[in-house]
């Protein structure tokens, strides 16, 4: 499980040393007085925070050039998953597993996160990216607003998204009872079952689909973070560059590994 290991080491490191526990971190924008930002911010405060969504979704549609309505629209999104910056780096940081039937990958114990919670967040964090995205781009801008100031947030989506992905067998864009869970394969592989029993788990493995998805997330990475951390970012920022191969032959040599090479 070389590769495995490597990926989660690169994405836990990435993930505590880059935004720590800010995800959404960066100085609040100030109060505005537009009706809709205005009146989702009050139901943000006050913990109601899918009315907050919907008023912010609302505040995008009525003045689509203002990055602020963009950045609390995905504040709200995180907060209505039901988790917090601390929770989903406790989470992030649960990859270790001394057990050889396990991958070490976050959000893979369906105890603490069934398929119904894994999807609530992974739908999240196409709207979050989608957010962050617009002001990163530069395409919605304010004055507190920019790329500087988001992105962390934005590359901490990117990673916590690309490691549910994982659970997005099927490649459809949805966490459901469908998708197999890796390490279910990985348990099947390691003690001896034969090709017989474990084929059908491979029915709703699209490993193209997932190392296409994944690989596109890390190439944005890479494109964040070079210019965020520099010359000195504390890990090898090379490692960014190979994880898609990592990751690309941890799947190919499981399936490999199941269907004897065929």
């Amino acid at each position: 499980m070389k590769h495995a290991k490597i990926l989660l080491i690169g994405a836990l490191v990435l993930l505590l040393f880059t935004a720590g526990c800010n995800l959404f971190g960066f100085a609040n924008p100030s109060s505005s007085s537009t009706s809709n930002l205005a009146d989702g911010q009050r139901k943000y405060w006050d913990g109601e925070f899918e009315e907050a969504v919907e008023l912010f979704a609302k505040a995008k549609e009525n003045d689509p050039d203002n990055a602020d309505a963009y950045w609390w629209h995905a504040k709200a999104l995180l907060r209505a998953t039901g988790n917090t910056a601390i929770s989903l780096v406790t989470a992030m940081s649960e990859i270790e597993s001394d057990s050889q039937d396990e991958i070490p990958l976050p959000f893979m114990d369906e105890t603490d996160w069934p398929d119904g919670k894994a999807d609530t967040l992974y739908q999240a964090m196409f709207g979050i990216k989608s957010d962050l995205a617009m002001i990163y781009s530069g395409n919605v801008q304010s004055d507190e607003l920019n790329e500087d100031a988001v992105g962390l947030d934005y590359a901490s989506t990117l990673v916590i998204q690309s490691a549910l992905m994982f659970r997005d067998t099927d490649v459809n864009d949805t966490i459901n009872e469908f998708d197999i869970n890796i390490n279910d394969l990985l348990y099947f592989i390691n003690n001896g079952f034969n090709i017989d029993s474990t084929i059908w788990l491979l029915e709703n493995v699209d490993v193209v689909g997932m190392a296409l998805n994944i690989g596109e997330n890390l190439d944005s990475l890479g494109f964040i973070l070079d210019p965020l951390l520099g010359d000195d970012p504390g890990f090898d920022i090379d490692q960014l560059d190979s994880l898609m191969d990592m990751i690309d032959i941890e799947i190919d040599s499981l399936l490999a590994d199941t269907t004897g090479g065929n």
